[in-house]
């Protein structure tokens, strides 16, 4: 059956699990895995992957204790944040822009998700263009939608400290053939001084080039 297939890695339930830690200490993970038929073990397994029957049990799960209808969407905005970043978030800040991290989840989404296939394109100086095409036989909820959402606000925060703001132009939860993620982040100081750094950066190679290049020819007649 297609909802045995394992689509969804262990990570993503990871996230999952440190949000609930953090935002709602008094819920027992542990009984939350139990319940929903996950081991342990698993979830701490990087190859390990889920199918959608098991991914949907764990969601129902996580609703039920916490009642929180959002809590797909606010893992998902957590992404960034959980301990499994460490220091790579200040590490890729500060050698990639958001236009270049957001192209990069074309390679980083499948080691999270089996279920789709993403593809990004720029539209603006600070926006892409995502779309998110379930593969065949997939039937993904409403849930893993919110939670892709998510994670694409939080991608944003790398570089403006900000969420980003997401337009979900259309939707296979509401009869279109695609997801369509419209990602808009801020122009911060933050931003520009970084853009202003890198050209100085690029200047200072340039120019050191060039003047070792007329005292090299100055050396040269002098001799």
């Amino acid at each position: 059956m297609s909802d045995q297939i394992p689509l969804y890695n262990s990570r993503l339930y990871e996230i999952y699990l440190q949000y609930l830690r953090k935002y709602y200490p008094d819920i027992d993970t542990d009984s939350i895995l139990q319940d929903a038929g996950i081991a342990n073990y698993e979830i701490q397994d990087p190859a390990h992957w889920f199918s959608q029957e098991q991914s949907n049990r764990f969601y129902d799960t996580v609703v039920a204790r916490t009642g929180n209808p959002d809590i797909a969407r606010e893992a998902g905005r957590y992404a960034t944040s959980s301990a499994n970043m460490g220091p790579t978030k200040q590490y890729v800040a500060g050698l990639i822009s958001p236009t270049t991290a957001y192209f990069l989840m074309e390679k980083i989404y499948p080691l999270w998700s089996r279920g789709a296939d993403i593809s990004t394109k720029k539209i603006g100086s600070n926006q892409v263009e995502i779309i998110a095409i379930p593969k065949p036989g997939v039937t993904e909820e409403p849930y893993q939608c919110a939670n892709r959402i998510g994670i694409f606000e939080s991608i944003a925060t790398f570089f403006t400290d900000k969420f980003a703001h997401i337009d979900h132009t259309s939707c296979v939860h509401k009869g279109d053939g695609n997801c369509r993620y419209i990602v808009t982040w801020a122009k911060t100081p933050k931003m520009l001084f970084k853009r202003l750094r890198n050209y100085l950066l690029v200047f200072s190679i340039e120019l050191r080039s060039l003047l070792k290049s007329i005292f090299g020819v100055f050396a040269h007649v002098t001799m």
